[in-house]
């Protein structure tokens, strides 16, 4: 599969800058999907493209406004991929089934959780949190019947290892797991087997 550019709704496709109030800016996106997804069917029918949106926080308001987004652009992708961040918020997790199946239901397409994550910075979220917060809301997720789910991130960065953006990791920047890694993998197994505890990665 082929995600067309990341999270159009908040990013220029152009230019990545921050996507303006201008109602326009939708409709140039949507022109843009329906004249290069035919192109690249041409070349590999069976090739599955998806558009994804993202935004923080997560709520009624913000998926209001992703279902507008897809409004014009979901006739011409595969499937439908979320960028969903509920963070600790359990109200926000139980909703969690309702909007796949909202999603799922007005525009007749699978949906993809394409991140979910929770940072594990001084300050935020503890490396607990992360196992507690996001094994619950992955479960959700797997009985809500989405088509998959990719954990933002897999190993923290090294770079800023103290800002947020740099801590989504299940692992450490130098490779151990953190104490969150056994709970979120065997989330995401279907199963729900245990998951197996990694090799340090070097």
């Amino acid at each position: 599969a082929i995600q067309l550019f990341n999270e159009p709704n908040i990013h220029h496709f152009r230019d990545y800058s921050p996507v303006s109030e201008d109602t326009t800016y939708g409709d140039e996106y949507a022109t843009l999907i329906a004249s290069i997804v035919p192109a690249i069917k041409e070349v590999n029918p069976a090739l599955q493209l998806t558009v994804n949106t993202g935004g923080w926080p997560l709520n009624e308001t913000l998926v209001t406004e992703w279902k507008s987004f897809f409004t014009s652009i979901a006739p011409h992708i595969d499937f439908i991929s979320l960028d969903m961040y509920p963070d600790d918020n359990q109200t926000t997790i139980q909703q969690l089934d309702d909007w796949v199946q909202d999603f799922k239901n007005t525009f007749q397409k699978e949906v993809m959780i394409s991140e979910i994550g929770l940072p594990t910075n001084a300050g935020r979220f503890t490396e607990a949190d992360q196992g507690n917060y996001l094994s619950q809301s992955i479960q959700i997720l797997q009985k809500a019947g989405v088509l998959g789910i990719l954990p933002y991130n897999y190993r923290d960065e090294s770079r800023n290892p103290n800002t947020s953006e740099a801590s989504f990791g299940i692992i450490h920047a130098d490779g151990t797991p953190k104490e969150s890694y056994i709970s979120i993998m065997g989330a995401l197994k279907p199963t729900g087997d245990e998951a197996d505890q990694p090799q340090k990665m070097t």
